[in-house]
């Protein structure tokens, strides 16, 4: 069956942004990586177990915004 060229403008559109929306987490996960912390081991440790908690909620948070956006079936089209 042969899609409509509306329907392959939406989902081009789609597609599009989740590309956009992926460069923001990236950057955002390197933002909080670059930070600066104090020269001391201990609060480095500490940094880096508060940036992959940091990091894990924010995956989550974009998780749950793309499942509003895209459905579940386009994103992981989307992801390989």
């Amino acid at each position: 069956m042969k899609k409509s060229n509306a329907f392959r403008r939406s989902s081009e559109k789609k597609i599009y942004f989740c590309d956009a929306f992926k460069e923001k987490i990236i950057k955002y996960i390197n933002e909080v990586k670059l930070s600066p912390s104090s020269p001391c081991l201990t609060s480095l440790k500490n940094k880096t177990k508060q940036t992959k908690k940091v990091e894990k909620k924010f995956r989550n948070n974009a998780r749950e915004t793309l499942d509003k956006i895209v459905p579940k079936r386009t994103r992981k089209k989307i992801s390989k």
